[in-house]
């Protein structure tokens, strides 16, 4: 134990000896990291973020708003991580110097924004290149090519909630004018039925005013049966009337229903977002690569590792 301890006593005392060198190698070290550093090139990374575009089917028969994707965010960052988009990007750049797809580094991965009902998918695409300027007009291009790509399915739910709601107020004006028909036939049925009543009263009092014994029984039995067909009558066209009430009402129930059907086909239109940009990219500052500080530390480290463990070792084949 003592002779460890003198050991240790004895290697720090050389170690203070040898701190020139010590610090010298490390110095060089360093120094010769932060020259190499300052030669290598320079990596910037910028970012966008899409959010992927949400429509309402408008063929759901159900009232329950369900919104359903443009396309799905994990697939869209797989294609991105693919490289399906660098040609078509480079092509509407029209720079054939990049037409290295290794060199272009691009890593997009899909997120969701936000809690509960609020949840908004999201792509957030990387992009890392000695070129900040040239980067960043290559991510605008891509987003611009993805936001194009996924306009056409978003117009067309549109379109397709308009044609529904135009649908839904063509029926609602061909209801009102079969409304408005079967209310002049009911008026006229109602007034035909007042006119009917008055004179079945007027024929029963004047019935009621006849002695049996001054008409034939033929004559009063032909009287009673002409009362008989008209209040017969008078209950065909009240059952008519009756008919048409119900029917009336029945398309003025399919009027409320078509005015819901539109409400919801303009709710589902208005709720519905296409593809956008949410945040464009923007010209980075600074580099993010080389990292020279962290280089010029691990190798000063190096260097004092590699300084001390030398003087170790010499000292210990010495002794």
């Amino acid at each position: 134990m003592e002779r460890e301890e003198i050991s240790v006593r004895e290697f720090v005392k050389l170690l203070g000896n040898r701190k020139k060198v010590i610090i010298g190698v490390t110095l060089a070290c360093g120094l010769l990291a932060a020259v190499m550093s300052f030669f290598l090139e320079e990596v910037y990374e910028t970012s966008t973020i899409i959010q992927v575009g949400s429509i309402y089917l408008p063929s759901d028969p159900t009232r329950q708003i369900k919104p359903e994707l443009v396309e799905d965010p994990a697939l869209l960052a797989e294609a991105i991580n693919g490289g399906s988009f660098i040609s078509d990007t480079l092509g509407v750049m029209g720079d054939m110097e990049l037409n290295e797809y290794e060199d272009i580094e691009i890593e997009a991965e899909a997120f969701e924004y936000g809690r509960g009902r609020s949840i908004l998918p999201m792509v957030m695409i990387y992009q890392e290149s000695p070129d900040p300027a040239q980067m960043v007009e290559f991510l605008q291009k891509m987003a611009n090519i993805i936001i194009e790509r996924s306009r056409g399915k978003y117009e067309a739910n549109i379109i397709a909630h308009e044609d529904s709601v135009k649908n839904a107020e063509e029926k609602i004006i061909n209801l009102k004018k079969i409304i408005n028909t079967k209310q002049k036939m009911r008026e006229s049925i109602n007034k035909h039925l007042s006119q009917e009543t008055e004179n079945l009263k007027v024929y029963n009092t004047n019935l009621e005013k006849i002695h049996l014994d001054e008409v034939k029984p033929m004559d009063l039995l032909f009287l009673q049966s002409s009362a008989l067909n008209m209040n017969k009558l008078i209950e065909n066209v009240g059952k008519i009337e009756s008919d048409l009430i119900a029917s009336i009402e029945e398309n003025q129930a399919l009027i409320g229903e078509y005015r819901d059907m539109m409400a919801i086909f303009k709710l589902r239109s208005s709720l519905s977002t296409p593809t956008r940009i949410i945040k464009s990219p923007i010209l980075p500052r600074k580099p993010i690569k080389p990292k020279k500080i962290l280089i010029v530390a691990i190798a000063s480290m190096i260097g004092l590792i590699f300084s001390v463990s030398l003087i170790f070792i010499k000292h210990v084949i010495r002794t």
